[in-house]
């Protein structure tokens, strides 16, 4: 009986350690959660409070043995006044199109209860085309600081990879 017991423990303790999400926090006042296996690039970068667009966060994500690797990065952009977020997705967001790349939705939508804005681009580079899914996130809506969640990853994986980071985008906490 105490072999069962111990056994029903041990099975019980793996199965709750295995679940537990780790929330994960690049500069303290973003933090969500990492759905898929990931390879810190860049954990935490050293960058200023003062920097008006830094790269707080980069890593490799996926499962190489099924070829659906994407980079993932959490960015910060401050500006001098305080927004909205729909101003500043609208105004700054939005439309905006670096060189390369199409712009194929830019939207806002509510799931599961939560506001998202959500952009996706594709980029062209001749050889190799590669899809951008980006969420944005302002604390209480309002804010000068706006954070984006974005992955890059092949067209081919893009239903996979907007899964994956529309979780984390649910996740998503601001303090």
């Amino acid at each position: 009986m105490r072999k069962k017991l111990l056994l029903i423990l041990f099975f019980l303790t793996f199965i709750i350690g295995c679940s537990s999400e780790k929330r994960y926090s690049p500069d303290g006042r973003i933090s969500f959660t990492l759905t898929e296996p990931h390879t810190s690039l860049y954990d935490t970068l050293a960058v200023s409070d003062n920097d008006t667009y830094a790269i707080i966060a980069l890593f490799k994500m996926g499962d190489s043995s099924r070829n659906n690797n994407f980079l993932f990065a959490t960015t910060r952009m401050k500006g001098e006044e305080e927004m909205t977020i729909e101003h500043a997705f609208n105004y700054y967001v939005k439309d905006i199109n670096p060189a390369l790349t199409t712009v194929i939705e830019a939207k806002s939508y509510t799931k599961d209860g939560k506001k998202l804005y959500r952009k996706i681009s594709e980029s062209d580079f001749g050889v190799k085309k590669v899809r951008n899914i980006m969420f944005y996130f302002m604390k209480d809506n309002n804010s000068n600081t706006l954070y984006e969640l974005k992955i890059s990853i092949a067209p081919e994986n893009f239903k996979y990879g907007l899964e994956c980071i529309e979780k984390m985008a649910l996740s998503v906490k601001l303090q």
